[in-house]
């Protein structure tokens, strides 16, 4: 690319983003700007819960969320190399990880209920 900033080449690009994350060039951008465009895998989020009752009714309800503690991908880091700037998709560190991430950041979690009938 002719447009590109002093620094940055498709070596640096390489080394900056893993296998599932590539960096392209903004449609009609003058400056050669690149925007992040990271592929998320795809995960499921497993949760567990039993019922025990004691009585007819009165009832215990412990659970588990992300049972198998899986923490969500994190977004692509902003960094400087080699004295160049390259933003993330973390919005300059304050998002590390992606808002529609099916998985708390805590990882798993645990809960319990007690129900009473009437």
């Amino acid at each position: 690319m002719a447009s590109q900033q002093a620094g940055v080449n498709q070596a640096t690009i390489a080394a900056l983003t893993a296998v599932e994350r590539r960096r392209d060039p903004v449609p009609g951008s003058p400056a050669g700007n690149k925007q992040v465009i990271q592929n998320l895998p795809g995960e499921v989020d497993y949760r567990l819960g039993v019922t025990y009752a004691w009585t007819s009714g009165l009832r215990f309800l412990p659970g588990v969320n992300n049972l198998f503690n899986v923490y969500p991908t994190e977004n692509i880091r902003s960094r400087v190399v080699g004295g160049v700037a390259f933003t993330g998709s973390d919005n300059v560190g304050i998002f590390p990880i992606n808002s529609i991430s099916p998985f708390g950041f805590n990882g798993a979690s645990t809960t319990a209920r007690v129900n009473y009938k009437f």
